[in-house]
């Protein structure tokens, strides 16, 4: 994530921008305006490390940052704002982002403004995810309520029928959390408009009859179009179309398959189900694109798909998941035993240089020297993905090192000291690359010193 901007609303509250941030793993700082009081919320890794109130100094108070979060989860007025960058604060709170938005979503939140967010989403459709079983499980302990669950694709209204105002509160924190994922119109090849399943169009029958005819296979030809189409496409518009421009261009296509265009033409109910098709996509095209929010989502699920990455949020998380637990085993120094949850993790999602530069080198501990290739391109692949990954230049210096390449290893780990002086595990292996090598015992002394003076406080 490298920018967000978002006006909160009782469609938008502040868990789920938070939940945005944690997901994204993101590095920098949250802004968030409501009248004249301004907060700022540091990020590293998705997660809180700091916080300030107006143009004061930051703080890194456990408390006052989970104060923060968790009244920053139940706002729906306001805007936040997000600038990815570095944070001068090491990470050392360990705090969840996610679980704090729960746990101010659950306890955080008056009963008035739970019905009134739940009421302004009530005509939305919902669907289950493969985290809904277990998010529902632990919202249930931390709220005491369990909330209702959806076996398929749900309007909200349902689920709320006969509940009160706990099953509410315990059905928002779940679709915020990931639980719960909206049904829109979405895109299901090169992220174009999902089109209904029809007869092979080649096998239709054509009217006889010249005009109709022509008309017929003018509508067969705009359909067979129609699953590769983005919904700009659909409209024949820029990307950057402005609202305005989307409706006028609206207008015009909805008026060419309109039932009235056709009107007089036997043309035979399927082909005149294949200029629905087209009239209706039309209109869902309109819809998202002229709303700010639905277009902002369209877009990135766009971008991901044409980079190859994960739309689902849920992937998302699973090799999110998988990542965390396998990150632990490495650092343990078990990272044979994590190769196989972050070779999962990386199938998941191919987006993440952290994640090929963890799996390169769990895959060296897990098969040495067979497994060298594979190792080094996984780290190379890191690396074109963020060439300051001062982690991959670790590990690369590490794997060297085990091969018996101590140049090679000592320039790896010198790399991943200048982007990071504090990496430790690269201290510990430079410094016992240098003292390895040194002459005599005074000069293993000086290099002690050396790599001691890094972590000295200024």
């Amino acid at each position: 994530m490298n920018r967000l901007e978002e006006t909160l609303s009782l469609r938008l509250t502040g868990a789920e921008v938070l939940a945005r941030i944690a997901v994204d793993r993101a590095d920098g700082c949250l802004t968030y305006v409501n009248d004249a009081r301004e907060l700022r919320l540091l990020f590293k890794g998705g997660r809180p490390e700091g916080v300030a109130v107006g143009g004061g100094d930051s703080s890194v108070d456990r408390a006052a940052v989970i104060g923060a979060v968790r009244g920053l989860a139940v706002a729906t007025a306001g805007r936040c704002s997000f600038a990815a960058g570095t944070s001068a604060i090491a990470t050392s709170l360990s705090l969840d982002t996610m679980g704090e938005a729960l746990v101010g979503l659950v306890h955080g939140m008056s009963n008035e403004v739970v019905h009134e967010v739940v009421s302004a989403r009530r005509e939305a459709q919902v669907e289950p995810t493969p985290l809904t079983a277990k998010l529902a499980t632990v919202i249930a302990k931390v709220a005491g309520t369990p909330p209702p669950v959806p076996s398929a694709a749900t309007a909200l209204e349902v689920l709320l029928r006969g509940a009160g105002v706990a099953e509410e509160r315990a059905l928002l924190a779940l679709w915020s959390l990931g639980g719960l994922r909206r049904v829109t119109p979405a895109p299901v090849t090169k992220a174009g408009p999902a089109v209904p399943a029809r007869a092979v169009e080649e096998s239709m029958p054509l009217p006889t009859e010249p005009k109709a005819r022509a008309a017929a296979l003018e509508i067969q030809a705009a359909h067979a179009r129609l699953a590769e189409a983005t919904y700009y496409q659909v409209l024949d518009v820029a990307t950057d179309a402005t609202a305005e421009q989307v409706r006028e261009a609206y207008f015009k296509v909805a008026k060419r398959w309109h039932s009235d265009t056709f009107g007089g033409l036997e043309l035979g109910p399927e082909i005149r189900g294949l200029a629905e098709d087209l009239f209706r996509v039309a209109g869902e095209a309109q819809h998202v694109l002229c709303d700010a929010g639905e277009r902002k989502t369209y877009d990135f699920i766009l971008d991901r798909k044409a980079k190859g990455l994960p739309t689902d949020v849920n992937v998302i998380l699973e090799a999110e998941a998988l990542f965390h637990k396998a990150k632990v085993l490495v650092r343990r120094g078990q990272a044979a035993a994590a190769e196989p949850s972050l070779r999962q993790a990386v199938e998941l999602n191919k987006g993440e240089a952290e994640f090929w530069a963890y799996f390169g080198f769990a895959v060296h501990a897990a098969k040495g020297a067979d497994g060298l290739t594979e190792a080094r391109a996984a780290l190379q692949r890191a690396l074109e993905m963020n060439p300051k990954l001062d982690e991959a230049y670790e590990f690369l210096g590490r794997i060297a090192r085990v091969e018996g390449q101590m140049g090679e290893a000592e320039r790896q780990l010198r790399k991943a000291l200048e982007l990071k002086p504090k990496n430790l595990e690269a201290v510990r292996e430079l410094r016992l690359i240098v003292m390895r090598g040194a002459k005599n015992e005074e000069q293993a002394k000086g290099a002690a010193r050396l790599f001691g003076g890094l972590f000295a406080k200024k």
